[in-house]
């Protein structure tokens, strides 16, 4: 059986090697392996459990951007009706 590298990996689920590394950190993914040198191995399993949806990909930093984005937009729109309807905010 032959192991992917943390990058071949990171390839395969289409992150960053650092998320993957992140992932083992938090314990959301455990490496099949690792080598002498005590670099991280992974099995195709492994690709395919990620890709099944086992492990959510998206990183956190986007999930925060995306959480500011729309309550700025709230808050925008909630300015709009204010000004709409005579009450200046």
């Amino acid at each position: 059986m032959s192991y992917l590298t943390t990058r071949a990996f990171a390839a395969r689920v289409g992150v960053v090697p650092e998320t993957v590394r992140d992932w083992i950190t938090q314990g959301r993914i455990a490496p099949a392996g690792r080598t002498p040198g005590g670099h991280y191995r992974f099995g195709e399993s492994q690709v395919e459990e990620v890709l099944a949806g086992a492990i959510e990909r998206t990183r956190p930093l986007a999930r925060a951007i995306e959480a500011h984005v729309l309550g700025a937009r709230a808050k925008l729109r909630a300015r709009r009706a204010a000004r709409a309807h005579g009450r200046v905010g």
